[in-house]
């Protein structure tokens, strides 16, 4: 009884060591391809602001600050879509990264209005980072997050954008980038 609870035990511990290695390995890799990204500097770029994305699709959803929407491509790849929106509060900004045309890297900042002290009424000009998150993906499954702040608003809303909006994201993108 006790060699088979053993042989179970040394068993259970050798396949988290095998798995933790394998997670590792493809974070690091993940950190490797959305670093280049970040470097290389002779991607072919789409904007599309505020007023293009309602002639795009005017069923999307607005907001009161605005938003924009961007996309990296490289020989005809989408390798990075940016999406910023403007709140009443702040800014949010979320970077989709790509490999092999699926989001392997979400990061999410949101910047907060600084309150002024004098009339303790928002000061429109100066933000302040007040959350960040990082999402490492694999087969669309989320394998490991770090964040830090505070995050007001919907937990895990890069996540959820990364699976309802961004194949409407790319759709926009790529028919900006036809023309």
């Amino acid at each position: 009884m006790k060699i088979g609870i053993s042989i179970f035990l040394f068993i259970l511990i050798l396949s988290f060591t095998a798995f933790s290695q394998i997670n590792t390995d493809r974070i690091a890799h993940i950190r490797s391809v959305f670093q280049n990204i970040n470097t290389d500097k002779t991607f072919k770029k789409v904007v599309l602001d505020n007023d293009k994305l309602s002639k795009i699709d005017p069923d999307y959803h607005y907001t009161d600050g605005g938003q924009e929407l961007t996309g990296y491509f490289k020989s005809n790849q989408l390798t990075k879509v940016t999406y910023s929106v403007g709140l009443s509060f702040g800014i949010k900004t979320f970077d989709f990264y790509f490999e092999e045309q699926k989001v392997i890297f979400i990061y999410e900042c949101q910047q907060s209005f600084v309150p002024n002290e004098k009339t303790n009424a928002l000061d429109y000009t100066k933000l302040k980072t007040t959350f960040e998150g990082r999402y490492y993906i694999d087969q669309n499954k989320v394998i490991h997050k770090v964040e830090k702040g505070n995050l007001m608003g919907e937990k895990a809303e890069a996540i959820n954008l990364q699976k309802s909006d961004m194949p409407k994201f790319s759709r926009m993108l790529l028919s900006q980038k036809i023309k």
